[in-house]
């Protein structure tokens, strides 16, 4: 969506829209305070109609047609506060737009939401208290520019028959807030908002994996074998548990991925490990019998030398790996590794030695 558009801030910009009793909560700043900000649950169909060009649209509350919202553009001036402008199809853009076409039911669960200043907000019984219209007026959307965007690029998709099934199915959380515009105080109160509601604790991809199913499977698989998994910085596992080793979850997936057959992924694309390469190393091929092995035979290769760095080992394992695959690795032989200064020619050479319990397990 192309942002090189004209900004006029639409200060008198208005909306409605029907909410169920269930689907709301009202709030106050304090007890003497009589302008109410509110939590909305709203369908996707909602949000498209109010954000976009039309006007008369945007105040249609009891649209029976959802196919009238099919040709809605994005009325960009209602972002005049968002902090940023759109970032494209990054990993989270494109997932937001997944969800909608997989399982639009969970989109609620999945989003973090969008946030709305108005500087005009009414609320009025329906049906019997049943539900409620909610008028806004010069409203702005202060956080929530990328998910927006996403939505209004689902809508965009003319080859998916299902989409506005989909943008009717899937809800997201609102929060609305009541500002004065009229004065410098509720200026800043403004901005304050919108600067603290589009700030929080930079996250990796790799925290994000970290509860993921195959993780716990994983640190469960591990525990019984005496190795800490840390799936989460900071992590210290169970005190009562005894470890003989511990590995974090990013090193684990550069050991993995490397034994496959991707050194070079390893080290250049380390970010990709848990976005896209995620499930060829993570996925149902992975065989949990064979972690122990491949955590062994990583730190035999780093106490040989200490000065090695990690993408260098995961190197010299997919050497390993790659010569075992040729037949070539016999009963009981323990690999010694030499290192160039350069540290481009690895080398390896077995030695036949006697049987020992030191010995790398064979894998």
């Amino acid at each position: 969506m192309n942002d090189t558009v004209l900004w006029i801030e639409s200060k008198e910009k208005e909306c409605s829209f029907i909410v169920r009793t269930g689907d709301f909560l009202k709030c106050n700043r304090n007890e003497l305070s009589t302008e109410n900000s509110y939590v909305v649950k709203l369908s996707l169909i909602d949000v498209i109609r109010i954000m976009g060009r039309n006007d008369s649209l945007a105040k249609e509350y009891n649209i029976e047609d959802d196919e009238k919202v099919k040709k809605s553009v994005l009325d960009i001036s209602l972002l005049y506060d968002n902090v940023r402008g759109y970032l494209g199809e990054t990993s989270f853009n494109l997932n937001i737009q997944k969800t909608l076409k997989e399982e639009p039911e969970n989109f609620f669960m999945f989003n973090n939401g969008l946030t709305f200043v108005t500087t005009d907000l009414n609320v009025s019984e329906q049906n019997a208290k049943t539900k409620y219209r909610f008028s806004l007026k010069g409203f702005q959307l202060v956080n929530g520019g990328q998910t927006i965007r996403s939505i209004y690029d689902y809508l965009n998709d003319s080859s998916n028959e299902e989409r506005i099934k989909n943008l009717r199915t899937a809800k997201i959380l609102i929060r609305i807030f009541k500002v004065s515009d009229d004065d410098e105080g509720a200026c800043i109160l403004k901005s304050r908002i919108a600067e603290y509601t589009n700030s929080q604790n930079a996250i990796k991809v790799s925290d994000l994996k970290s509860i993921d199913y195959k993780q716990i499977q994983i640190e469960n698989y591990l525990k019984q074998k005496g190795i800490l998994y840390v799936r989460k910085a900071g992590d210290v596992g169970e005190i009562s548990a005894t470890y003989e080793k511990r590995i974090p979850m990013e090193l684990l997936a550069k050991i993995i991925y490397a034994y496959q057959g991707n050194p070079e992924k390893v080290t250049n694309q380390k970010r990709k490990l848990f976005t896209n390469y995620y499930d060829e190393i993570f996925g149902d091929s992975l065989d949990l019998d064979q972690l122990v092995p491949m955590i062994e035979l990583f730190h035999l290769i780093k106490n040989t030398d200490n000065t090695l760095t990690e993408q260098e080992c995961c190197y010299i394992l997919y050497v390993i790996r790659k010569e075992k695959s040729k037949d070539l690795e016999k009963k009981n032989t323990q690999f010694y590794f030499v290192v160039e200064k350069s540290r481009t020619n690895i080398q390896t050479r077995g030695r036949n030695k006697q049987s020992s319990k030191n010995h790398t397990k064979e894998f």
